[in-house]
């Protein structure tokens, strides 16, 4: 489990926040952090090397190529590379700060419904 879907599982138990029905505001989330990782651990390689035991014999050539992520997020692909374009990079940008007043909207409005149920 990533540490994303970790918090949202901990904002669904702590403030009733539910991101299944929200699932549009984080959509953005997994695939930038999917690419982030390709970048930082397979050098912005779209596609790398099988280690020997996830090697399928019968697929001939292609047996050594790991081709998931290319199938997975071609357009963060260009050239066998992962390549984030300044657009993809703003849209995802505006997507989180989208998230961000939202949420702050949702946690303002539970803790002032809060508020009210306490006693003076």
């Amino acid at each position: 489990m990533s540490e994303y879907k970790q918090l949202w599982m901990e904002y669904a138990e702590r403030f009733g926040i539910d991101f299944t029905a929200n699932a549009n505001r984080i959509a953005f989330v997994e695939p930038m952090r999917e690419v982030r990782n390709q970048i930082v651990h397979e050098g912005a390689e779209a596609e790398t090397y099988k280690f020997q035991e996830d090697i399928d014999w019968n697929d001939g050539v292609l047996a050594f190529m790991d081709d998931s992520f290319s199938r997975k997020y071609p357009q963060y692909v260009s050239g066998g590379d992962v390549a984030v374009t300044e657009e993809q990079l703003t849209e995802a940008v505006k997507a989180a700060i989208s998230l961000v007043e939202w949420l702050a909207k949702e946690l303002r409005t539970r803790e002032l419904a809060f508020i009210t149920t306490q006693e003076p």
